[in-house]
């Protein structure tokens, strides 16, 4: 499922989730971007570890999202933050993840909530990057006291 946007000029968001046992093709998760409009950012708990975003390790399932990745010429907008909490043995790891069209790259700022919210991950803060964290309406004008 994606979010069209209702202004044209804004991206499409599409949430994912990838359960870790799940085997998804290659050809799916192409064929995912080859229907979602442009630009788009993809935000989710992909369960995929790889170097390439902090893990120590990488795993079958971070090979997979490397390849997508560069299969589609998409962005990471992750960092070396860690975006999940595995509680049974107080670890952290960088299983949620915010790619993006090539076009929206140097326009977004990246990064990782502090709090958990009683989940085990943490929240991912995608935001335009001239705005100092928050999109800008031009018609909102902030109420004045009358003199």
């Amino acid at each position: 499922m994606a979010l069209a946007p209702l202004n044209p000029n804004q991206p499409t968001n599409q949430p994912t989730n990838q359960p870790p046992h799940d085997v998804v093709s290659q050809q799916d998760l192409d064929t995912l971007v080859d229907q979602l409009p442009t630009p788009f950012i993809m935000l989710g708990d992909f369960n995929g570890h790889s170097a390439l975003w902090g893990s120590d390790v990488t795993n079958s399932r971070g090979r997979q999202i490397e390849q997508f990745i560069s299969n589609n010429c998409l962005c990471l907008l992750n960092n070396d933050e860690k975006t999940y909490f595995h509680e049974p043995i107080c670890t952290f790891h960088s299983l949620d993840h915010a790619i993006c069209s090539p076009t929206l790259m140097p326009l977004l700022d990246f990064t990782v909530g502090s709090d958990l919210y009683n989940s085990q991950h943490f929240p991912l803060i995608v935001s335009y990057a001239d705005s100092g964290g928050a999109i800008q309406y031009p018609w909102f004008v902030p109420r004045t006291s009358p003199k």
